[in-house]
């Protein structure tokens, strides 16, 4: 899967620069226990002008409750992996137009460990090239790659659903629901949701939301209700279809609208 920057850092000057993008082989890395001690990205200039010099770092990083990346210095979680990573083709690249390297990854081993997932993320930075204006925008690239790791404990992905209730106020009604992640691997995931009029038997599709989790964590999703949404009594399904086992959660709640 091909990935595309992930996020930009902006550095404001006067004048004008044209940004370079940085195009990368995977956007996820996996190493299991017992597995292959290297893992490989390939890395892409797409610029056919401009030389790309890039500088290769780890981080920290777990989900915040809504699902989004929280960043961390490397080794400040204790579920960090980023301490037993070595980038083993230096952590300096220089790419001339349209070229592509290997960044190539090993994992140290990790003995008796009882953190059955551990993660880091693998930042890719732009740096200034010399021959570049000062007095421009500068607009430099930052990326990251997340990687995971995962103890030779059995993976038994499972979630925990509760909290299923409409949330009002001024502007808009919700749908919310809290997801826990109860089993020791990852889990991502989709929720349906729906409604069905308990007077006229219509079942309204509202939509879908995506979800992103790790051991441990607590997520909230949510989505509105319908603008147009008639008066009436009202059951409504939120339907969970993780995305790496067959397993199917659901929730319901009867509400008068």
């Amino acid at each position: 899967m091909k990935a595309i920057l992930t996020s930009i850092c902006l550095f404001i000057q006067l004048g004008c620069f044209a940004q370079t993008a940085i195009s990368v082989s995977e956007s996820r890395i996996y190493f299991v226990e017992g597995g292959s001690k290297e893992q490989t990205v390939i890395v892409r200039n797409p610029d056919l002008n401009d030389t790309l010099k890039i500088e290769l770092s780890f981080k920290d990083w777990k989900y915040d409750s809504l699902g989004n990346n929280k960043i961390y210095s490397s080794g400040e979680l204790k579920t960090s992996l980023a301490n037993y990573l070595t980038i083993n083709s230096g952590n300096y690249m220089n790419l001339a137009p349209g070229a592509a390297d290997t960044i190539r990854i090993t994992i140290r081993p990790i003995l008796k460990d009882s953190i059955t997932v551990r993660t880091a993320m693998l930042y890719l930075t732009q740096l200034e090239q010399e021959d570049m204006i000062p007095s421009a925008i500068k607009t430099l690239i930052q990326m990251g790659i997340k990687l995971y790791y995962k103890n030779n404990e059995y993976p038994l992905p499972q979630i925990q659903l509760s909290n299923f209730n409409i949330v009002k106020n001024a502007q808009k009604s919700q749908l919310q629901l809290s997801l826990y992640n109860t089993g020791n691997t990852w889990l991502d995931g989709i929720v349906h949701y729906n409604l069905l009029n308990l007077d006229t038997r219509e079942m309204i599709k509202i939509g879908k939301t995506i979800f992103f989790s790790l051991p441990a964590d607590t997520l909230k999703a949510s989505i509105d209700l319908p603008t147009d949404l008639k008066r009436g009594n009202y059951k409504a399904y939120a339907l969970i279809e993780p995305l790496t086992n067959n397993s199917i959660n659901n929730l319901e709640l009867t509400f008068t609208n």
